[in-house]
C-alpha cells in the first residue's frame, strides 16, 4: 500500500499549479472543461412527516404545492450558479459550467417543464436515462451544443434485477476534435453489508463499461441501452459513421470522467476500485478548502439574489464562486457525524488506518485529515459522497507509437463556494446534497 506521502507526490502531478511550469505552451495548450455534479433530491424521495399508523412516510412528491415550491427555488439557485459561472471569468460565454450531472432528476411532466426551458436558455442540449421499472427519478447530463457534440450514448443498467443506473456519454470538443467520456451514476445506499458488496459490484460493472466504450472503435455505435430501449428527457439516438480507410484512422482512448454520488467517502473501496482503474479523485488533487487560484478575480460579484429558500448566509449576498475564506486547509477533521463525534459504537472497524462506518454503513476515516462535507443523510450525517473522477487518454496514429493526452486539476469546489464546506450549511434547504465542481484542463 502506498503511503500518505507516495500519494500525495502523485497527486501533485495532476495539479496544474505544481505542473504548469511543465506545460509546452501553458494554458493556451489546454482546453478547460468546468464540470458540476448534483444530486438534486427527487420530490418522490424528500421526506416530509413521521411515519403513520401504517408505516406509510409522506413524500414532497404527493404534495405538489411542496415540490413546485422547491423545484423553482432550484431553478432560481441554477441560474444564480450559471450566471456566477460568467461572471467569474469560468464556464462558457453565456454562462454555466460546460458540463452538469444530475443525480435524482425527477422525470414529472410539470417538474420537468421547470427545468428544461433554463437548460434551453443556456445552451445546454440534455440527456437523462431514467431508472427502471416504477422508479420516477433518472441521472440527467448537460453539455454545452456550442462546444461539444455528442458522439455516443449509452444507458447503463449497472446490475441484472437492480435499478442503479449510469449514463455515459463520448463527446467530441468541437473547436480540438480532442474526445471526453463521461459517465454519471448514483450508487445504492449502503444500508448493510449487502448493500456496500453491491456497491463494489455496481462499480466493477461501471468501470468494464466505461473501459469498453472508451476503447471502440472509430465509427462504431455503442447499445443505447442495455435494457432494448431510449429513454431520455430530449435526442435522438446518437450514431456515429466513418468513411476514413483503415490507414488513416488513429485510435484515440479518450479522457475519461466518472462523477456522481457514490453513496461513499474519499477512502472508501469503491473510490479505491477508480484509483486502481488509473483515476484520480479532482477534489483529492485540489482540496476544494483551497482558493480558486490565480485564475480567477477575488473581488466578488455584486447583486447576486440572496440564497433561494432561507434567509442571506451571514447577511450578505452569496457569491457563488469566490471563496471569502483564508483558503487553508483546516488541520482536524470535520465531525462528519455525531455518532463519531460523541464516541458511539459505528460498527465493526474498516481494514486501514483509523476508518470507521457510520450508523447508515458509510465508510469514513476517523484520522485528522481534509475532509468535505457535500450531504447530510436522513440520520442527520454529514458526508462528502459526491465524487468527479479523471483518467487521461492517449493517441495512437497509424504509426506505431501513442502520446499520452495530458490532464490536470486547476480547482475543485463545492458550491455555494462562499459557505464553508467543512459542515453542512443549515441554511441550504433546496437539496439534502451540495453541488460538487472542478475545472479540468485537457491536452489540445
Amino acid at each position: 500500500m502506498l503511503s500518505n506521502a507516495s500519494v500525495n507526490q502523485q497527486m501533485r502531478k495532476f495539479h496544474w499549479g505544481e505542473s504548469k511550469e511543465l506545460v509546452e505552451g501553458g494554458e493556451d495548450a489546454m482546453i478547460p472543461i468546468d464540470v458540476v455534479t448534483w444530486n438534486m433530491l427527487a420530490p418522490c424521495y424528500r421526506r416530509i412527516g413521521e411515519r403513520t399508523s401504517m408505516g406509510f412516510r409522506l413524500r414532497e412528491g404527493h404534495t405538489k404545492d411542496a415540490w413546485i415550491k422547491r423545484a423553482n427555488e432550484t431553478a432560481t439557485f441554477l441560474e444564480q450558479m450559471f450566471t456566477a459561472y460568467k461572471q467569474r471569468g469560468c464556464g462558457t460565454v453565456d454562462g454555466g459550467p460546460d458540463i452538469v450531472c444530475f443525480q435524482e432528476f425527477w422525470m414529472d411532466e410539470e417538474y420537468c417543464k421547470i427545468f428544461l426551458p433554463l437548460f434551453e436558455k443556456y445552451g445546454y442540449e440534455t440527456r437523462s436515462f431514467k431508472r427502471p421499472g416504477n422508479k420516477t427519478d433518472s441521472v440527467c447530463i448537460l453539455t454545452k451544443r456550442h462546444q461539444y457534440e455528442i458522439e455516443d450514448q449509452q444507458n447503463l443498467l449497472l446490475l441484472a434485477g437492480e435499478t442503479r443506473v449510469a449514463l455515459l456519454l463520448c463527446l467530441r470538443h468541437k473547436a480540438s476534435g480532442r474526445k471526453v467520456t463521461i459517465a454519471n451514476t448514483h450508487l445504492s445506499f449502503p444500508h448493510n453489508a449487502i448493500d456496500r458488496r453491491t456497491q463494489n459490484a455496481q462499480m466493477e460493472v461501471l468501470i468494464q463499461e466505461m473501459n469498453k466504450f472508451a476503447t471502440k472503435e472509430e465509427g462504431s455505435t455503442a447499445d443505447i441501452d442495455k435494457q432494448g430501449q431510449q429513454h431520455g428527457v430530449q435526442g435522438e439516438t446518437p450514431t456515429s459513421t466513418s468513411s476514413k480507410p483503415d490507414s488513416q484512422k488513429k485510435l484515440e482512448i479518450p479522457v475519461s470522467i466518472v462523477v456522481g454520488d457514490f453513496n461513499q467517502e474519499e477512502h472508501s473501496s469503491v473510490c479505491k476500485m477508480l484509483k486502481a482503474a488509473g483515476y484520480v479523485s479532482c477534489l483529492q488533487v485540489c482540496s476544494p478548502h483551497q482558493g480558486m487560484g490565480d485564475t480567477y478575480d477575488s473581488t466578488p460579484p455584486t447583486g447576486l439574489p440572496a440564497f433561494p429558500g432561507s434567509p442571506p448566509w451571514r447577511n450578505e449576498s452569496v457569491d457563488y464562486m469566490n471563496d471569502s475564506s483564508s483558503g487553508t486547509i483546516p488541520s482536524s477533521t470535520v465531525s462528519c457525524m455525531d455518532s463519531v463525534k460523541e464516541g458511539k459504537d459505528t460498527g465493526k472497524d474498516l481494514p486501514g488506518e483509523g476508518k470507521q462506518r457510520t450508523r447508515s454503513g458509510h465508510e469514513v476515516v476517523s484520522r485528522n485529515e481534509a475532509r468535505f462535507v457535500s450531504h447530510r443523510t436522513h440520520q442527520l450525517e454529514e458526508l462528502g459522497v459526491d465524487h468527479i473522477f479523471l483518467r487521461g487518454g492517449s493517441v495512437t496514429e497509424a504509426t506505431p507509437g501513442s502520446e499520452d493526452v495530458k490532464v490536470f486539476v486547476q480547482h475543485s469546489l463545492v458550491l455555494p463556494k462562499s459557505i464553508s464546506c467543512e459542515a453542512w450549511p443549515q441554511e441550504f434547504t433546496i437539496s439534502d446534497h451540495r453541488p460538487v465542481g472542478a475545472r479540468i484542463l485537457v491536452q489540445k
